[in-house]
């Protein structure tokens, strides 16, 4: 019941990314050449994909039940799971790289992005996840259907000698992401903290009343513009990093378990409710970058209305 929920959620959010994306006011080619917007929709196609391809078998499993039969869809059902996780989280990062590169260069970034540079980096990520998902075809029960996860997934119970493979997938996979979000949005902070900084310094010295923030019963009372705005990026940096990390990187601590021969049975409850999360992907990057982005609500309301 809850991937069939899942799978309604993320194409209805996903499809409001793309169809936001795509109606902004904004000259058409402009619109269409924007690295935020190609980054976006793409984005939202991936979880689209994934709501489709993924969430829907899940849902087709849980409620018909594992049959043998399943085993060849198991494999390609795997191979694609890697290939569209993979290729989100490199999305992810793709998007915070666009945002520092934006805030730390704005006159050298261009928002414009050339075809050809556009056409490479999807390249690279759509081969580089193929590559990393083919592997466990050629060895026996590379994919296997996991009951906690309620897909398949990659066998964290394969010989030894594979789990170079498992440590390569979770470093492509989730900590390489992790690491080049966590460079960028910690750059992103403190350039912003620097700013806000600076700006009430500016104000002061022309002679400008700066609101001194007041903490009453542990609320902030009276901020400044500077203070207000330094918050509001605080927010933004923790809301996506900490969307990023509690989806992927604590499924990432379960095969990293696995890997290490624990036995996840004393667990089930815990590994399901990771692996749930886990599946549920499609749907929080849906939220968090469609929902949460004020200009594509006030972009999708606007395509309702003409609609209407």
């Amino acid at each position: 019941m809850f991937f069939l929920i899942f799978t309604i959620a993320a194409v209805v959010l996903n499809l409001f990314i793309i169809v936001a994306v795509r109606n902004r006011r904004k000259n058409y080619l402009e619109q269409f050449l924007n690295i935020r917007n190609i980054l976006l929709i793409h984005l939202g196609s991936v979880g689209l994909a994934a709501s489709i391809l993924c969430l829907f078998f899940a849902a087709v499993v849980s409620f018909s039940g594992w049959k043998s039969s399943y085993r060849t869809v198991c494999q390609a059902q795997g191979l694609v799971q890697a290939i569209l996780t993979q290729v989100t989280t490199w999305t992810l990062a793709a998007i915070s790289w666009d945002k520092y590169q934006t805030i730390v260069s704005p006159f050298q970034h261009s928002n414009v992005a050339p075809i050809r540079k556009m056409l490479v980096l999807f390249c690279v990520m759509w081969i580089t996840a193929l590559i990393i998902g083919i592997p466990p075809l050629f060895y026996e029960n590379g994919y296997i259907y996991q009951r906690t996860l309620g897909s398949c997934f990659m066998n964290t119970s394969t010989p030894s000698r594979h789990h170079w493979y498992g440590g390569l997938v979770l470093c492509v996979l989730f900590f390489a992401p992790l690491c080049v979000m966590l460079y960028t949005y910690a750059h992103i902070y403190r350039i912003a903290r620097t700013h806000s900084s600076r700006i009430a310094a500016t104000m002061i010295r022309m002679g400008c009343v700066v609101q001194v923030p007041l903490v009453i019963n542990g609320r902030t009372v009276g901020a400044g513009p500077a203070t207000i705005k330094w918050t509001k990026a605080m927010l933004t940096i923790l809301q996506l990093l900490g969307t990023f990390i509690m989806t992927y990187i604590p499924f990432s601590v379960v095969i990293v378990a696995g890997l290490c021969g624990l036995d996840l049975c004393s667990f089930s409850v815990l590994v399901t409710v990771l692996s749930t999360i886990f599946q549920a992907a499609p749907v929080t990057n849906g939220a968090t970058y469609g929902i949460q982005n004020k200009l594509l609500r006030n972009s999708f309301r606007r395509y309702v209305r003409r609609r209407i």
